[in-house]
């Protein structure tokens, strides 16, 4: 099939597939991924990207203001029409315009109908107690929130400005997406109203978030270095729990627990999400696709499901974001990334 008639279809695939693991609550057998047809394949890839660059005014650390201009860079339909905004954030010491990126991860959601952008931001922080509810919550404050928004025409935070363009409608929904401090990040972004906007615009609405590789423990050699239980738990976070997909690999060492195992795994994502399956299990989803799956390291081509699950471990160190099977629009299982971009759109209006 030739990328010229795959532009051309015109179905859209609204949510995720109800298949999960046999020890989840929906159980079901779960598709697999290489016996997908073309015609599924280009199911999913509906829009026809292109790329944009933009700024916004993150978080300083030193001066605690939302004053710090830096770069997003973005993806959006080149086909007509008004679109729900997606938001990515990486985590620490991740480049937001990294070719994994503006490659794949941009791509694939503004395939799904999205104004997509890769937000920079002050993601230096060293792994352990200098991460802090306090970090995610300022991070993500300058990106939906900035009190000079709207005032003499100024569009100073990221939401602000991804709905001013002319493609973006943020009434259909804002929806964000991000890797480790990423995730976390973007777990606190409910947390934070946006400035009203200008009359005749509609205030924008934060409707699904999507965390990869996040928990309420962290681990550095089997000790615990942080805990965020304070606004990393089912009951301290400000999302739904419909609203909540967190994915993470089965032997993730940072957050799966001292032992970095499939079980400490279980209860970091059972914390986050509030939702309890039978041990084991990898995939406790309700059938609309919230909660939570870990990944098995036999479903990688590296391998390795551990914190970096979606990145190619056998490209150059400095390529994120390149697992074949993680990338690949031919991989129907929940934690792959265009199953995730369609849960996401699944949650934004028409």
């Amino acid at each position: 099939m030739t990328a010229r008639a795959r532009g051309l279809v015109l179905a859209v695939v609204a949510g995720l597939s109800g298949a999960c693991d046999s020890a989840s609550p929906d159980a079901a057998p779960q598709p697999d991924a290489s016996a997908s047809s073309d015609a599924e394949v280009d199911a999913q890839l509906t829009f026809t990207p292109v790329r944009f660059d933009g700024h916004y005014y993150a978080h300083s650390v030193l001066r605690n203001r939302c004053d710090r201009f830096t770069h997003m860079v973005g993806s959006e339909p080149v086909e007509p029409g008004r679109y729900p905004v997606a938001i990515f954030v990486v985590g620490t010491s991740g480049v937001h315009d990294g070719p994994g990126i503006v490659d794949h991860v941009l791509p694939a959601l503004a395939q799904q109908g999205f104004v997509a952008a890769s937000l920079d931001y002050e993601n230096e922080t060293l792994f352990g107690a200098a991460q802090n509810c306090n970090l995610y919550r300022d991070n993500a404050s300058c990106m939906i929130r900035n009190d000079a928004d709207h005032v003499a025409g100024e569009r100073r935070s990221a939401i602000a400005q991804l709905c001013a363009r002319p493609k973006a409608d943020c009434s259909k929904g804002v929806v964000l997406f991000g890797h480790s401090q990423g995730g976390m990040t973007a777990i606190q972004a409910f947390q934070f109203d946006p400035v009203q906007p200008p009359i005749g615009e509609p205030l924008p609405r934060l409707v699904a978030v999507a965390p990869m590789g996040v928990g309420p423990l962290g681990y550095i050699a089997g000790i615990r270095m942080i805990d965020v239980r304070e606004c990393m738990t089912a009951d301290t976070i400000a999302v739904a729990p419909t609203r909540l997909m967190v994915v993470n690999g089965e032997t993730d060492r940072y957050f799966n627990g001292p032992d970095g195992d499939q079980a400490g795994g279980q209860i970091a994502l059972e914390t986050v999400t509030g939702r309890i399956c039978a041990a084991p299990s990898w995939d406790c989803r309700d059938a609309a696709g919230d909660g939570y799956v870990l990944v098995k390291p036999s479903e990688l081509s590296h391998g390795r499901a551990a914190h970096d699950y979606m990145h190619d471990f056998n490209a150059s160190p400095v390529v994120a974001f390149g697992e074949p099977n993680w990338i690949s629009p031919a991989n129907l299982a929940p934690w792959g990334l265009y199953a995730t971009a369609r849960w996401l759109k699944a949650h934004t209006g028409p």
